[in-house]
């Protein structure tokens, strides 16, 4: 268990290192959706932040950002430690990480010791993973959520209630 850990944990901190340099794939096409996706779902909270209203244009258009579990989380962030581009990239190591975590969780009954193992490195030092766990990407909440899900899944699929609460 004490390596496992230190193998999430150096997976987390490849994810922490230095989070306001730019992504390490970032220039690698033509897309610029690493760094403008992250901007979007996190411009209610900071609004809500600095201006006291999540939307004070009443600008529509993008109203399931402000809905998103990034849009919370990221509020929470800036709440504890201030309005920042390092605070928005915390929200997808926090909830990439715990993912994982969960992913871990759910798998260990049916894996052996080695198996853990495996499967924590190649988790924590998967490069997409890494890559798009460093900003606040949507696709860091659906980490989040299919994490949880396999987990209530893989631990309360024999009852009627885990197969509704994973539902």
């Amino acid at each position: 268990w004490a390596f496992l850990l230190l193998i999430l944990l150096a997976g987390v901190s490849m994810r922490v290192a230095d989070l306001t340099a730019d992504l390490p794939g970032y220039f690698a096409s033509k897309s610029q959706d690493l760094t403008t996706d992250g901007s979007f779902l996190t411009l209610y909270s900071r609004n809500q932040i600095e201006q006291g209203s999540w939307d004070p244009l009443g600008y529509t258009p993008w109203r399931e950002f402000k809905l998103s579990l990034v849009t919370g989380v990221t509020y929470l962030m800036y709440t504890i430690i201030g309005v920042s581009r390092y605070a928005s990239n915390q929200v997808g190591v926090i909830l990439s990480a715990v993912g994982l975590i969960l992913f871990l969780f759910a798998l260990a009954p049916s894996l052996s010791r080695r198996g853990m193992l495996f499967a924590s490195v190649a988790l924590a030092v998967s490069y997409p993973l890494i890559i798009y766990s460093r900003t606040p990407l949507a696709e860091n909440s659906l980490i989040f959520f299919l994490g949880l899900v396999y987990l209530v899944l893989s631990r309360f699929s024999r009852f009627w209630w885990g197969i509704l609460l994973a539902g």
